[in-house]
């Protein structure tokens, strides 16, 4: 009768030990609200696999475009015809200014500055390759079936 009250405490002590050793993505919470119109501004991503990138640089604030997070939004249209959101910044580099940039085949997203690769085509984010342990940081993409996408956190 005592054994599986024992076995219950050591699994919760397990895992709490691993919750504690998770570390929290380096990129702080930055606000993002971004409206994608894809009948008209944003069609590119209307293709699978599509992606694009949103910064306060390349798209004024507006009533579609209100907060692009720390470096800018990485928007892609995955494999599996869902759509994905991550930060633009790299999290081992952890600079705005410091933006990954899909490839052409919208696979991977790689950091110019130290050169990690990130999966991106299926929405995890992981680094596959390179120096960099944190995915990349995610935000909330919900498309409405009608052409617009909402990108926020």
């Amino acid at each position: 009768m005592k054994r599986p009250h024992i076995a219950s405490i050591v699994a919760t002590l397990l895992v709490g030990l691993v919750t504690a050793c998770i570390e929290p993505n380096p990129i702080d919470n930055y606000p993002v609200a971004l409206r994608l119109d894809l009948t008209f501004n944003d069609k590119a991503l209307r293709t699978v696999p599509s992606a694009a990138t949103y910064t306060h640089y390349s798209h004024p604030i507006s009533s579609a475009y209100q907060a692009f997070g720390f470096g800018g939004v990485l928007v892609v249209h995955g494999v599996d015809a869902e759509f994905y959101a991550f930060d633009l910044s790299c999290p081992y580099e952890n600079r705005s200014s410091v933006r990954v940039e899909p490839d052409s085949d919208i696979i991977y997203a790689v950091c110019p500055q130290c050169g990690t690769k990130y999966l991106i085509n299926d929405g995890s984010g992981v680094p596959v390759e390179g120096v960099g342990r944190h995915g990349l940081k995610p935000y909330k993409a919900e498309s409405d079936g009608r052409g617009t996408v909402i990108v926020h956190n």
